[in-house]
């Protein structure tokens, strides 16, 4: 009798660990379920670049990280996709609603107050700058595009939602001799910074004209080119602007001005301010490629040429946008073209390609 119990009690205790083992997940299974700590990431679609590491993960495979790519200094570069609808400012938080109603609510969700629509409009939307709401350091900024005329209305609220500010920013017109020679329909909202909002025609604009809002004192300041790219500073302040003209690109920095051989045939930009370097893309919304270059900013002098990848596709019809973020000692490129994305990511100091993730 007491050999069958011992006999039963080790069948008991072989059985048990099998299904223990068989509970406890394998290599790939504890890999898949890990959530890889990490401090700052970049996003691309569905995927996290992880720059300090130079290597890809899966957004799910990521916890306690920080978006580089939506810092209030590169949002504005991202267009739409980097202005969400809600925006905090001292401990409030303010929501812009489909209506183009603006919603104010405290930290526990208590509605404080509600800023109802000056016009009735369409659907708000963040196409060509229709509905935008930003915080810069002295306000909460909205902007709207004029359904009953030609321009748009910026306002200015403080943390309680009260008005503090409201400008107009009408139709562009060229004069020459006196007389009107031509006019824009109206401003496309190009981007902003903690003190300036830019307004610009299009580039290929057959009368091109660029307006810069200062959000502090109001001046409007116009000038008779498009602008293709704005040079932000720390803290976010404007500190110049480029514009291409043809085959030559023009940089305006603390009011000084230079020129370079757009030889990529852009007529488009983005740039990065890093300390006393500019780096610029440049490209076609309507061809494939880039150029990277970077500058001496306050001279034009040409330090490097960056080794950017290029697809070399053939096309007909093409759209193609470009993004520059500065992380530390590194460049990241991100390209959104027709064809396929990619990434890239360049030596500050070199312009050296040190990674690359390229549309199969």
């Amino acid at each position: 009798m007491k050999t069958v119990l011992i006999k039963y009690a080790v069948l008991v205790f072989w059985g048990l660990n099998i299904l223990t083992s068989c509970a406890q997940p394998g290599p790939v299974q504890q890999e898949r379920s890990a959530k890889t700590e990490v401090k700052n990431v970049y996003r691309f679609g569905e995927t996290f670049l992880l720059p300090d590491e130079l290597r890809m993960l899966d957004t799910n495979a990521v916890a306690g990280y920080h978006e580089v790519k939506h810092e209030s200094f590169y949002a504005p570069m991202f267009g739409y996709e980097g202005m969400p609808r809600s925006v905090s400012y001292q401990g409030n938080v303010f929501t812009l609603k489909d209506t183009r109603d603006i919603v104010v609510a405290d930290s526990s969700g208590k509605i404080i107050k509600t800023i109802p629509s000056f016009e009735k409009a369409p659907k708000a939307v963040h196409l060509s700058g229709d509905a935008i709401l930003f915080a810069i350091p002295s306000g909460v900024i909205y902007v709207s595009r004029l359904h009953s005329g030609v321009g748009y209305h910026v306002f200015k609220y403080d943390a309680h939602g009260n008005q503090q500010k409201v400008w107009e920013v009408g139709t562009v017109t060229e004069t020459q001799n006196g007389k009107s020679v031509g006019a824009s329909p109206y401003l496309y909202y190009y981007g902003h910074s903690a003190d300036v909002i830019v307004f610009a025609t299009m580039h290929e604009w057959e009368h091109p004209a660029s307006v810069f809002l200062n959000l502090l004192s109001g001046k409007q300041t116009r000038i008779a080119s498009s602008t293709e790219g704005m040079i932000l500073g720390q803290g976010d302040s404007l500190k110049g602007h480029l514009h291409i003209r043809d085959k030559k690109i023009e940089v305006t920095y603390n009011g000084k001005n230079w020129g370079t051989e757009n030889e990529f045939y852009g007529n488009a930009a983005k740039t990065v301010l890093c300390d006393s370097v500019l780096v610029v893309a440049t490209y076609n919304h309507i061809a494939t490629g880039c150029r990277v270059s970077a500058y001496i900013v306050s001279t034009g002098r040409v330090l490097w040429n960056g080794e950017v990848r290029q697809m070399m596709v053939s096309h007909s019809k093409y759209f193609n946008n470009v993004y520059l973020t500065r992380y530390k000692d590194k460049i990241i490129l991100e390209g959104n073209e027709a064809y396929g994305n990619y990434l890239q990511v360049l030596d500050l100091k070199t312009g050296k390609n040190i990674f690359s993730r390229m549309p199969e």
